[in-house]
């Protein structure tokens, strides 16, 4: 009786420090313009291939509601995903990266929101401060979910 009650014991403490730990960190993904999205790893480039089709980051919410939602996309460009594989690749003897390629790097990220045809750079501030300004279907705030 003793041992039943103490494998109960440790079985609850086990299960109460699991919940407690933290999910394994992640971003979300979509390879169909945000109808669906997947969780990976928060370090991957995008565009990447998976299972064949183009991969971007899905930058997922939620409403009042409690629905979830794509709210908009993003994307590197070929160029800042060169230079950020340059410098994770890079070895304690190589040289730095250039300031030039660091502005490219800081600077090639792509914006849309799911439907629109257009990618927008970055650079074009107002257009992407309107694009990643989010409000949920039904009108209430929404909240970027991680």
């Amino acid at each position: 009786m003793l041992i039943v009650a103490i494998g109960g014991i440790i079985a609850l403490t086990v299960r109460q420090v699991r919940d407690l730990t933290p999910s394994k960190p992640g971003a979300y993904y979509t390879t169909d313009d945000g109808k669906h999205w997947f969780k990976d790893d928060p370090q991957k480039l995008t565009p990447f291939d998976y299972g064949g089709k183009s991969a971007v980051r899905a930058h997922v919410f939620r409403g009042a509601d409690g629905k979830e939602f794509v709210g908009y996309l993003t994307r590197h460009t070929p160029q800042a995903a060169e230079v950020i594989r340059k410098v994770q690749a890079r070895k304690p003897t190589d040289p730095p990266p250039t300031p030039a390629e660091m502005g490219i790097a800081q600077a090639g990220r792509e914006f849309k929101r799911p439907g629109d045809a257009e990618w927008v750079p970055l650079q074009k501030g107002a257009a992407v401060q309107k694009i990643t300004n989010i409000t949920a279907p039904d009108g209430s705030l929404a909240v970027e979910v991680e």
